[in-house]
């Protein structure tokens, strides 16, 4: 669903004034006129219209994410509900939807976004459609690595990096999460320069286990489940120093806070790092 000029139900903190719009008939001599609702252009009005969003879905009995601002849940067995908030458009199921809408059109000017209008081409989109789903029912789709997955309640991770392949010598990260099929991924130019392949390798597997990490705490606050998360790396060096801190000369000088992440990550959450030979697997 939409919410029709949603920034426009903001109520900024602060004290905003405007001058007085020319042509608009007054019987006063004002100047300028304090602002009681945000406008369109206005750098507040993105925040104040999410707080007032925000503060209407609590009452509704959602709960707000804590991990991230956008979800919303009732985790109550018998009426799970879901919402996702993209700034004026939301995305949510559950067992009460329809008293849902019913209440929030209480709050907000709301649009169901479906099918308006309907011209003899959207038909023809339909009947494509169908036709597409008859003639290929037979085949099937796959997600996930089913193979790599010792339980389907698991977080599977690969991550990997190149060394010094761009100009100014520094690496590219890339990773892939995997939970029930892709659920993210990641390909970008690492900030430091990486003096060997295994510290490139490390600093690919610090990233990939942040992700992960933010993915674990999201999932336990929906499901209230504990998910072991599993990263995969094809060098040894990176995984025996992610395993156990080594201080000598070629690895003393890596980033602190990446040592932080797998030392806070292995003492608070199900974790592990393995070995997995991608050129063998190919």
């Amino acid at each position: 669903m939409d919410v029709r000029c949603a920034f426009l139900n903001g109520k900024p903190k602060e004290e905003l004034y405007i001058f007085y719009p020319d042509g608009l008939p007054t019987s006063n001599n004002f100047k300028t006129l304090r602002l009681n609702k945000s406008l369109y252009g206005l750098k507040q009005s993105p925040r104040c219209w999410h707080l007032e969003l925000r503060k209407t879905l609590i009452k509704l009995n959602l709960i707000p994410s804590k991990i991230d601002p956008c979800p919303f849940f009732c985790k109550d067995k018998l009426k799970p509900f879901y919402l996702y908030v993209h700034v004026d458009d939301l995305l949510f199921g559950g067992s009460w939807v329809a008293d849902f809408k019913t209440q929030l059109n209480l709050y907000f000017d709301m649009e169901d976004l479906h099918v308006k209008s309907p011209k003899d081409r959207h038909y023809q989109a339909v009947i494509h459609v169908h036709k597409y789903l008859n003639f290929t029912k037979n085949l099937e789709l796959r997600l996930g690595c089913k193979e790599l997955f010792h339980s389907p309640e698991e977080i599977i991770c690969f991550t990997d990096s190149d060394w010094g392949g761009a100009k100014e010598n520094r690496s590219f990260s890339g990773s892939i999460i995997y939970y029930h099929g892709s659920l993210g991924w990641r390909s970008q130019k690492q900030r430091v320069v990486a003096l060997s392949s295994a510290e490139a390798k490390y600093n690919a597997l610090s990233s990939c286990c942040q992700d992960s990490e933010w993915i674990c705490q999201l999932l336990f606050e929906i499901t209230n489940k504990r998910i072991t998360s599993i990263i995969y790396s094809d060098n040894q060096s990176s995984i025996a120093l992610a395993s156990n801190r080594i201080y000598h000369h070629g690895t003393r000088h890596i980033d602190f806070r990446l040592i932080q992440v797998f030392q806070e990550r292995h003492s608070s959450l199900p974790f592990k790092v393995d070995f997995l030979n991608y050129l063998e697997e190919d």
